[in-house]
C-alpha cells in the first residue's frame, strides 16, 4: 500500500528529480542569459554599423555640395566662355556668365540652342552627323584656330577645348572657348611690321624698277612735246608706237604699285578664304623681290604645276610666306658668298600636287642651318644675323601662317650645302581646277 503523499515525504521522494529540475532551470536561465547578452551585441554592432552608414552618407553629400559648389565657382568664374553641351542632340545645357560677355546672348537665350548655331568645331563639323560629332566629341581635343559666330553672325576666331563628361546622367561634353581677337590683332602688327621691314629694305630695288617705266613714259611724252612744239609731221605709225609704250609702261608701273600694296596691305583673318592660285602667288613674291636677286646675282629656277589645285587662303598670306622663305634664301646665299666667292647661288621652286595636298618646295644652295639651332629657327625673335640686321620673326611668322592655314611645313638642311622647305596645304578643290 502506497503512503500518503505529504509534504513532510515529497521531498524525500523527489529529492533527485527535484535536484534534475533545479539543474536544469539553471543550464536555461544561462543560456537564456547569454542569448540576451549576444541579442544585445548585435542590436549595438546593427546599431553602429547604421550610424557608420548615416556618417559616412552624410559626409558623401557634404562632398558632393561641395563639389557642386566648387565646379559652379569655378564655372561662374571662368575668364573664359565654357558650354556643357548634350553629346547625341548637340544641345547647351549650361553656359558661364563669360559666354553672354563674349557671344552676346543672354544665358536663357543659350540654353535650349544647338551648339553648331554658334560653336562650331570647323567648316568640317557644320553638316556632320550627329554620330559623327559624337565621335569627334568622345575624346579630349583642342582645335586649332577656327571661326565663332557672335549674336548677329559676327565672326570671331577661337580656339576650343572639348572633354567628354556626364552631366545629370546624360552624356555631354565641356566645351571650353579662349577668343583669339587680341591675340589675332597683335600677330597681323607683327606681320604687317614685317612686310614694311621688307619693304624698306627692297626700296632701292622698287625704286630702280618704277624708274624704267617712269623713263620711258618721260622720254616718250618729251617726244611728243618736241614735235608738237615744233609743229613737226609725224608719221602716223610711229606716233602710234610711241603713244602704245607710254601706255604700256604705265601699265608696268601700276601694276608694280599695284603689287607692293597689295603686299603691303594689312592682313584681315575674319574675311573668308578664297581659292588661290599657288603658282602666281609664287610669281606675286618673285616679282617684288627679283631685282634683289639679280643684283646678287642669284638664279632662281621655277618649275610649277600648272594643273594643281587651288589653295584656300586669305589675301597676301601665301605670298607673305613665299616671299619670306625667298627671302630667307637669299641671305643665306650671300653669306655663302661672302665666305666663297665662287659659291653656286641658286634657289629652286617647285609645286606640285601631292595626293589631296598642295606642296611647294623652296630650296638654296646657301650655308644650311646648323645642328644646334635647327630646332629653334621658328622660335619668335630668334635670329643669327647682326644686331639691326633682322628681328628674327620671318620664319615664325611663316611657321604661324603655315598652321593657320591647316598646313604643314618640313625642314631639310645640311650645313655647308642648303636648306630645303616643303610646304603642304589642303587643296580647295580637284586638281586642274
Amino acid at each position: 500500500m502506497m503512503k500518503p503523499l505529504t509534504p513532510e515525504n515529497f521531498l524525500q521522494i523527489h529529492s533527485d528529480t527535484l535536484r534534475s529540475l533545479i539543474k536544469e532551470n539553471k543550464r536555461l536561465g544561462k543560456e537564456l542569459r547569454n542569448t540576451r547578452k549576444a541579442s544585445e551585441v548585435k542590436a549595438a554592432d546593427i546599431t553602429y554599423s547604421e550610424k557608420e552608414f548615416r556618417d559616412k552618407e552624410r559626409a558623401a553629400i557634404s562632398a558632393v555640395i561641395e563639389s557642386e559648389k566648387k565646379y559652379r565657382s569655378l564655372f561662374d568664374s571662368g575668364p573664359n566662355p565654357i558650354f556643357v553641351v548634350d553629346r547625341q542632340t548637340f544641345e547647351i545645357f549650361d553656359a558661364n556668365p563669360m559666354s553672354e560677355t563674349v557671344y552676346g546672348y543672354t544665358r536663357d537665350e543659350l540654353i535650349g540652342r544647338c551648339c553648331t548655331d554658334i560653336c562650331v568645331m570647323g567648316e568640317e563639323h557644320r553638316n556632320a552627323t550627329p554620330a559623327q560629332m559624337n565621335i569627334f566629341f568622345g575624346n579630349c581635343e583642342e582645335s586649332r584656330r577656327i571661326q565663332h559666330y557672335k549674336k548677329g553672325k559676327k565672326p570671331f576666331y577661337v580656339k576650343v577645348k572639348t572633354c567628354p563628361i556626364t552631366y545629370k546622367g546624360r552624356k555631354a561634353f565641356i566645351l571650353a572657348v579662349t577668343d583669339l581677337t587680341g591675340m589675332m590683332e597683335k600677330e597681323a602688327q607683327l606681320i604687317q611690321a614685317n612686310k614694311l621691314t621688307a619693304l624698306g629694305e627692297m626700296s632701292a630695288g622698287i625704286a630702280h624698277e618704277l624708274n624704267q617705266p617712269l623713263t620711258a613714259i618721260k622720254l616718250g611724252s618729251e617726244f611728243l612735246k618736241m614735235m608738237m612744239e615744233e609743229k613737226r609731221q609725224t608719221d602716223q605709225q610711229d606716233l602710234s608706237e610711241v603713244i602704245h609704250e607710254i601706255s604700256d609702261q604705265v601699265d608696268r608701273a601700276s601694276q608694280i604699285i599695284n603689287r607692293l600694296r597689295a603686299f603691303g596691305r594689312k592682313p584681315d583673318f575674319i574675311k573668308k578664304a578664297k581659292e588661290r592660285d599657288v603658282n602666281a602667288c609664287v610669281r606675286n613674291a618673285l616679282a617684288i623681290i627679283a631685282h634683289q636677286l639679280i643684283s646678287e646675282n642669284i638664279t632662281v629656277r621655277f618649275d610649277s604645276d600648272e594643273d594643281i589645285s587651288p589653295v584656300p587662303a586669305p589675301e597676301n598670306l601665301l605670298e607673305q610666306v613665299i616671299f619670306n622663305l625667298i627671302s630667307n634664301a637669299r641671305d643665306a646665299l650671300v653669306q655663302k658668298k661672302t665666305a666663297d666667292s665662287e659659291s653656286v647661288l641658286m634657289i629652286d621652286i617647285r609645286s606640285f600636287q601631292e595626293g589631296n595636298q598642295v606642296a611647294i618646295v623652296i630650296s638654296d644652295t646657301g650655308t644650311g642651318i646648323p645642328a644646334d639651332i635647327r630646332d629653334k629657327i621658328f622660335d619668335p625673335f630668334f635670329t643669327t644675323k647682326e644686331v639691326g640686321k633682322g628681328m628674327g620673326i620671318s620664319l615664325s611668322i611663316v611657321y604661324g601662317i603655315v598652321k593657320d592655314l591647316n598646313g604643314d611645313i618640313e625642314v631639310q638642311t645640311e650645313e655647308g650645302k642648303g636648306t630645303a622647305f616643303k610646304l603642304t596645304f589642303p587643296s580647295a578643290g580637284p586638281p586642274g581646277k
